[in-house]
């Protein structure tokens, strides 16, 4: 019951705001702009939101394969398409992980490391999102003579803060700051800290697999900075290349906030504001409408996951319990 109010309140609330940005712009505005959707950029929309997620199965399949852990990739895509469609549709905004970690995951202790990959995969992937954001925050502010204040400064201030957390996972220091968490809470953590420790001093060990998973967190917030800017293209917004490098990020981080049901209203109210601060040529019935041209992508794409789970899960799972 309680996830089903929740449910409710995070679907009304998304819907509430869409309804009211679409009241104060003007439906009959966006509705233009979509009316004139440029149908290649679209489809060149679609097929980068399916290759990110190929892109994220190999960088979840390099994180595994550092621990020892050789599932299939075909059984990873499957089951990052699951988990995006539970995130969609699931009164909760980590029902999709969950199943992530089950799907390939077989007995109890199996599925508890297989869980635990799966958010430190979530983890890597945040922190690489401030790294790509950042610069091009940087060169936006130089290039187009913006002032460090308001919306732009707290920006800045959390993408520093995500980046600087980077340091705080150094193994050697991660050990420090558990043990100091640990005295404060009496001993009493609630994580493995021994597994905290193994795993992110296995990311700090050189070697081939440790490049191919940064190389790829990369290359999943670059998918998603290729996402908008063929969703800008084909409603012809005047937006650099540059401007997509810190809202497309941002954005995600913005929707990240379990607020709403995947991030509808939050998507579109954010575009709006973050247009707004980088000064960028962008009304607001035209942020609105990528938003909205943006989430119904990513819940299109998402059904492909129905689809998949309804064909089961294959096999008894790929790691060992």
């Amino acid at each position: 019951m309680r996830r089903s109010v929740s449910y409710a309140i995070r679907l009304g609330l998304g819907v509430g705001i869409v309804a009211y940005l679409l009241w104060r712009v003007g439906p009959g505005q966006v509705a233009v702009l979509v009316q004139g959707l440029d149908p290649y950029w679209l489809l060149a929309a679609v097929a980068v939101q399916l290759l990110a997620k190929v892109v994220w199965a190999l960088r979840w399949s390099a994180l595994l394969r550092l621990f020892s852990l050789r599932p299939p990739l075909v059984g990873l895509i499957r089951a990052v398409l699951v988990g995006l469609f539970f995130n969609n549709f699931l009164p909760t905004s980590v029902g999709g992980d969950l199943y992530r970690a089950y799907w390939v995951a077989d007995g109890e202790v199996g599925y508890a490391r297989s869980l635990f990959l799966v958010l430190m995969e979530r983890v890597i992937g945040l922190i690489t999102l401030a790294y790509v954001a950042l610069p091009a925050l940087v060169v936006l502010l130089l290039g187009a003579g913006l002032g460090l204040d308001g919306a732009v400064l707290w920006i800045g201030v959390v993408l520093l803060a995500l980046c600087g957390s980077l340091l705080l996972l150094h193994p050697r220091v991660l050990p420090r700051l558990l043990g100091w968490l640990s005295e404060r809470r009496g001993g009493r953590l609630g994580v493995p800290v021994d597994l905290l420790i193994e795993s992110f001093a296995a990311l700090g060990r050189p070697g081939a697999l440790r490049w191919q998973i940064i190389s790829a967190s990369f290359g999943v917030q670059l998918m998603g900075i290729a996402f908008y800017y063929c969703l800008g293209r084909s409603l012809s917004l005047a937006l650099s290349l540059g401007h997509y490098f810190v809202l497309a990020p941002l954005v995600a981080l913005l929707t990240m906030i379990p607020i709403s049901l995947n991030g509808i209203g939050v998507r579109e109210g954010s575009l709006i504001v973050l247009t707004a601060a980088l000064g960028a040529s962008v009304e607001a019935d035209q942020a609105v409408a990528l938003g909205l041209l943006s989430s119904i992508v990513v819940l299109a794409v998402s059904l492909l996951g129905a689809i998949v789970y309804v064909g089961g899960r294959r096999g008894k799972g790929t790691l060992p319990a």
